[in-house]
């Protein structure tokens, strides 16, 4: 750096800070979600607080070194770098094909994402790494080409994206994998791409959805039905749960009234069209689709059943009940967390969802649930509001450069950190189906946490230069 001082006055330190208070306050939210009581009743800190320290010593030191040369001499090296981080994606592909690999690539929760670091016990998940590199390329590949103005031009950017993409899926984990589109779309927008061919692709892809969703795995469909269910399904376990609590014993007329309600639900007759159509396509296309044995139960409660009431009614009691208790637990419980928390919450270490370990991946994927439950709407807006600080001034280092590279790296960047923030906390509050994606700079786990950090330091080495050429502004087009 050839002038410390005026690039300490460039620096984005209000980004910096955001994000650093993010962290602190993911540490406080992992500490509660993390204690231990013990026999004695004496609470005990967890191992996961001072591991999560230990990683943000490392996303910082990672953030030094990519501030410290210049974005330009980093940005040669893009292709090397995004073709390498496929790499690891394509080791992890063969290692679920061949069961594992000893010592190197286990299944976690099904899914073959992390590699085990030798002789920690700790994990490296390379996905996290690949969004950086998908950021830096496609970034290099927007600033030197025009054609992504034209339908052909953006074949490349979309199987940029599309690559990783399908590597990550396939792991399974459709959480990471659901986050290179809007970052693409974004990028494209920013380097000026025309709308029209953006809406029509976008088109196509709503067109592919349906064989999108019946290709993925089983427990990822199962995610998505129980998401259409939610609402429904909770309704209809309170209204039971309400009449048991009062000693009421439900009239067949009552018990009808609840049956027809729950299958009035948009979302329940949207939920029984989906499951009609995975039947016809296994019967149909067996050679493309997984074939399905049986419809669910849920269908069995309808009223062409010869069935009585009561036994109807019994039938969609236990579907909801093993929905509750197995695919929409995590959902339910994250739900009544968030619900429960109010205006001030119920204090550091009080929730009783989170203390009695009822919110599954409490550290992890819903820890804003923990926030909400614990800190309220008071909490919830703080670290809405630390977000929205990173995208206005991420932005503002965007536009206060005309250097073309710089620019976009910034809009993917905030693009990158916005979208995965958003559908964190829509799956946390039910707008989203579960997938299995961190809050960013807030979750438990290193690789999440050193790759927002390098993340944030590229914003901020942009922020530090903010290069201004003697050129018009790039990405403006008279057509």
């Amino acid at each position: 750096m050839s002038n410390p001082k005026r690039y300490l006055v460039n620096f984005p330190w209000i980004v910096f800070l955001a994000a650093v208070m993010l962290t602190g306050i993911g540490l406080l939210a992992i500490y509660s979600a993390t204690l231990i009581t013990g026999h004695d009743g004496q609470t005990q800190v967890s191992r996961a607080v001072p591991t999560q320290g230990l990683w943000l010593l490392v996303g910082l030191v990672a953030l030094i070194l990519v501030v410290w040369p210049s974005y330009l001499k980093l940005g040669r090296w893009s292709y090397a770098l995004y073709a390498l981080s496929l790499v690891p994606l394509v080791v992890l592909l063969a290692a679920r094909h061949l069961g594992g690999i000893p010592y190197l690539v286990q299944a976690r929760h099904g899914a073959y994402s992390w590699f085990t670091i030798p002789g920690t016990g700790n994990t490296l998940q390379p996905s996290e790494l690949t969004k950086i590199a998908f950021i830096m390329v496609l970034a290099r590949y927007l600033t030197y080409r025009k054609d992504h103005r034209r339908p052909k031009g953006l074949v490349l950017p979309f199987l940029m994206a599309l690559l990783p993409t399908a590597l990550v899926i396939r792991q399974p984990d459709l959480g990471t994998a659901l986050m290179f589109i809007p970052v693409l779309l974004l990028m494209l927008i920013a380097a000026g791409a025309r709308f029209k061919h953006l809406l029509v692709l976008a088109g196509v892809a709503i067109l592919l959805a349906p064989v999108f969703y019946l290709k993925i795995d089983r427990y990822q469909q199962r995610r998505i039905d129980t998401w259409l269910l939610a609402g429904a399904v909770e309704d209809f376990h309170m209204q039971r749960t309400a009449a048991e609590r009062d000693d009421h014993r439900l009239s067949d007329e009552q018990k009808q009234q609840m049956i027809d309600r729950f299958r009035g639900s948009l979302r329940v007759r949207l939920y029984l069209a989906v499951d009609r159509a995975k039947g016809w396509a296994g019967r149909h296309m067996p050679w493309l689709f997984r074939p399905v044995s049986a419809r669910t139960r849920l269908a069995a409660t309808g009223a062409e059943s010869s069935e009585s009431v009561g036994r109807r009614f019994l039938r969609l009691h236990w579907f909801v009940e093993e929905l509750l208790n197995g695919p929409a637990y995590q959902l339910h419980q994250a739900r009544v967390a968030v619900a429960s928390g109010g205006l001030t919450g119920a204090g550091l270490g009080r929730g009783s969802q989170t203390r009695n370990r009822l919110l599954a991946e409490a550290r992890n994927d819903f820890i804003f649930a923990v926030i909400a439950e614990e800190w309220g709407f008071l909490g919830v807006l703080i670290v809405i509001v630390l977000y929205v600080v990173i995208i206005i001034f991420g932005v503002d280092v965007g536009l206060s450069t005309n250097e073309p590279f710089g620019k976009l790296l910034a809009v993917g960047v905030v693009a990158l950190i916005a979208a995965q923030a958003f559908l964190n906390m829509a799956i946390t509050v039910g707008l989203m189906p579960v997938t299995g994606i961190p809050l960013p700079l807030v979750s438990y786990g290193g690789s999440s946490l050193v790759s927002a950090y390098i993340a944030v330091g590229l914003l901020c080495n942009v922020g530090v230069r903010r290069y201004v050429l003697d050129l018009p502004q790039p990405f403006e087009f008279k057509d």
